[in-house]
């Protein structure tokens, strides 16, 4: 997948079956040592035909074929009647979603704070101020809710912390 972070493009590929075959039947030449890169053109073990033409090498791109992407529903894609972050300021939440998670920081029930986690939006948006070891932590919570073990979830309150001062910044 070609994933452009700042607008959220995304493209998804596929290998063409011609290119499994040229895999499956030796054409390629892979370099010998791991020190030789392979790089966008690659070189085959015999002649190939290419727009009418033998060459020795092609286009890696050709392997690839565009796929078509589906909208998505699920465990993390949030919910689908809000919209958690800014479009112009890159990453940024919302004035309204801020406003919601700061209420579920300050609520003892740690249940309504991870389902506002439960959105790719809100993650990535926190990924960015957050240190690996507190996104790592969350994204366990967040996984295990996901998964149904809703009861019992609990957030530690250093990290209802860290999260809070994040969104305040």
């Amino acid at each position: 997948m070609a994933l452009d972070s700042k607008s959220g493009a995304t493209e998804a590929f596929q290998l063409s079956k011609v290119s499994v075959q040229i895999v499956a039947e030796g054409v390629l030449a892979i370099p010998a040592s791991p020190k030789e890169s392979i790089k966008r053109f690659v070189k085959t073990q015999e002649s190939i035909r290419i727009d009418n033409k033998e060459t020795k090498e092609f286009d890696s791109v050709l392997c690839l074929v565009n796929t078509a992407m589906l909208s998505h529903e699920g465990r993390f894609s949030g919910k689908a009647d809000s919209n958690s972050i800014k479009k112009v300021r890159v990453g940024g939440l919302t004035a309204k979603k801020k406003e919601s998670l700061l209420a579920q920081i300050e609520d003892e029930n740690d249940s309504d704070l991870v389902d506002g986690l439960c959105d790719f939006n809100v993650m990535m948006a926190l990924d960015r101020s957050l240190l690996r070891e507190d996104m790592s932590s969350l994204c366990k919570i967040v996984a295990k809710y996901s998964r149904g073990h809703k009861k019992g979830i609990e957030v530690e309150n250093k990290l209802k912390l860290v999260i809070k001062n994040s969104i305040l910044i």
